[in-house]
Formats: C-alpha cells, structure tokens, sequence
C-alpha cells in the first residue's frame, strides 16, 4: 500500500508543477535562456542550471503539499531520501516577440526516493503562453488611462483605483460569461501579485493609499490566494492528490468567481444588478 501511496505523489508532484498558473514564477522563468528546472521538494528550493538558484513560489508549493500528504498517510518525512522534479523548458518552438508573449514548452520528470526504492512519476509534456505586461520605471495600470506618479515607481490612488476598476471589469465579464477562464487569466494576470497590493513593495505612503482603498483590494486577495493559487488543469482536478491537495478545476474556479462577482462595487452609473 505504501509503495503505491508513494507513486502516486511522485505522479502527482510532476503534474503539479506543470498545472500550476503561478504567473510570478513564469515570468521569472520568462527572463531566463532555456534550460533545466530542478526543485528540490524536500527544502523547497530551486534552481536553473544556467541561472542557478532561483526564488519560485511553486516550490516551496510543492514542499508543503509533499510534507503534508506524508503526514495525512502516515509516513515519517525521514523515509524519503529525496524527492525531486525536474523540467526542461524550451521558448523556441514557436516564435513570439517575448517583451509581450512568451511560448513555453515543459518536458517534466519527477522523482522520489526511499533507501530501497525510487518512485519515478510519469514524465509530462505540456504547453503554456505567458502574455507579459510592458516594464516601465512606474507601475502602470492596465488599460491606456493608467495615473502613476513620476518618481519612486509607485501607483497614485487615482492610478490604482483605475486598475481595480479594471480588475473588477474582468472579473464580473467572467462570472458572466463573457470572458473564457482561460480568457481571464491572461488578461488578469494576477492582478494582486502583479501590482504587490499586499503592500511588500510600498513606502509609508503607498501603504496608507493601500490601506484607504483595502476594501476594494480584498477581493482580488481572495482572488489570487484562494482561487487562482489552487486551479488545475481540468484533467489533474478529478485525481485524489490534487483534490487533497485543495485544487479547483478551472470550471469551479469561474463559479467561485461568480460568487465573489456578487459583491463587487457596481461601476459608477450602472443600476443595481447582480450576476445570476
């Protein structure tokens, strides 16, 4: 039973690292040549064997999910000698301009090792886009009325207001319909990470218009850390790892987005109307 426990997370870690949508870790990976990922699951680490060590939230992702389906099965984390997955990834195959859209194609493996037995996971081929926003000294909103100040980089409130205005728009095109999920994250791209609204990035200033403004932000919160930080590819969603794991399809993700819909600020102007 154990051995088959055990392959079954080797499989899933390999999925799990290709099914992720963690736009920050792709545009780290957008910057550098092609190569070779490897993520040691057991410290959270990673690294590119150009590039070397790299900081990626899937990581220590992985670490988590790892650590706590060997304690849900209870298996000592000390059995596992190593546990590691590895993608090559090439940006060639199809030809893009990469300051706007990146073309990523992963061929992943996936390891996991006792003292007596190692737990190879079923290698993976997958494709994704990763559409890129233009990088400037300042933080510009979406759209073309972005408002952001000229020095420090940082978003003025009318600025930021327009880019929640804008976010909210998607959001609510989504829940309605109007919009594809697939649609929605590119054109969302991780909005609340994006923009650093948890506030990481911000001076005093940037803080307190953070703050006045935390009721507009705290759905797009929910948004990144509850809703877009858990899909899966549909396919990886009806598999018990990932469901353990908390994962979403992209399906329960726009009816988790419809929900949230509700609540958002109607734009100025509008009657009164909810999404059915």
């Amino acid at each position: 039973m154990r051995r088959k426990i055990l392959q079954d997370y080797s499989n899933t870690l390999c999925h799990m690292l290709i099914g992720s949508r963690i736009s920050g870790d792709l545009e780290v990976l957008a910057d550098l040549p092609d190569g070779s990922l490897s993520i040691d699951v057991l410290r959270g680490t990673a690294s590119h064997d150009v590039a070397g060590s790299l900081q990626l939230q899937v990581a220590g992702e992985l670490r988590d999910w790892l650590v706590q389906r060997l304690e849900v099965s209870g298996i000592p984390t000390e059995t596992i000698s190593s546990a590691a997955v590895t993608a090559r990834i090439t940006t060639d195959r199809i030809a893009t301009d990469r300051t706007h859209v990146v073309s990523f194609d992963f061929f992943v493996r996936s390891t996991l090792t006792t003292e007596h037995v190692a737990y190879l996971g079923q290698p993976h081929e997958v494709h994704k886009w990763h559409s890129r926003l233009p990088r400037c000294d300042a933080k510009l909103c979406p759209g073309e009325h972005a408002d952001a100040h000229a020095t420090g980089g940082e978003l003025s409130e009318v600025g930021l207001v327009q880019a929640l205005d804008r976010a909210d728009e998607l959001v609510r095109n989504c829940a309605a319909g109007s919009l594809s999920f697939e649609e929605f994250c590119v054109l969302y791209d991780n909005f609340y990470w994006l923009y650093a609204l948890d506030g990481h990035e911000s001076d005093e200033s940037g803080r307190a218009t953070l703050a006045r403004l935390a009721a507009r932000i705290a759905p797009h919160k929910v948004v990144a850390e509850t809703i877009l930080h858990r899909v899966c590819a549909d396919a990886d969603a009806t598999r018990q790892g990932f469901r353990s794991a908390g994962r979403i399809s992209g399906s329960e993700a726009v009816a988790k987005l419809k929900e949230l819909a509700q609540a958002l600020p109607l734009p100025q102007g509008l009657p009164s109307a909810r999404v059915r």
